[in-house]
């Protein structure tokens, strides 16, 4: 799929019940990382989106955070520069945890807009 995209939206996703190694919305996450796409936490509808977020420091911690999901080690570590999405850091702690969804649109488009031709829409 990397092949055939310019960026990821990463929003919801499961944390249990899940088949794989690890949540298929981390897994994405993590190839579009390894690609060096632009990546977009959109944490405030809770999910692995929203796990991957806290792991980065993106979002604080709420009621239905999850710390065991398998996967969660490949984001330790990692920093908001390696999103690679033109978003600022208070930008992207306001996606991780916006619940508003013209907000998360409008920064995902900003975002787009920054890092160039190939990637925005």
């Amino acid at each position: 799929m990397c092949a055939e995209t310019d960026a990821r939206i990463v929003l919801g996703g499961k944390l249990e019940g899940y088949r794989g190694a690890m949540p298929s919305v981390a897994e994405a996450a993590l190839l579009a990382l390894a690609a060096k796409q632009p990546v977009f936490l959109v944490g405030g509808f809770g999910g692995c989106a929203r796990a991957i977020a806290e792991t980065l420091g993106l979002a604080d911690r709420w009621a239905g955070s999850h710390d065991t999901w398998q996967g969660r080690d490949h984001f330790e570590g990692r920093r908001q520069e390696d999103l690679n999405n033109g978003l600022t850091l208070e930008e992207n702690c306001r996606l991780a945890s916006t619940p508003h969804v013209d907000q998360a649109i409008m920064l995902v488009m900003t975002g787009l807009r920054r890092v160039g031709p190939s990637a925005a829409p």
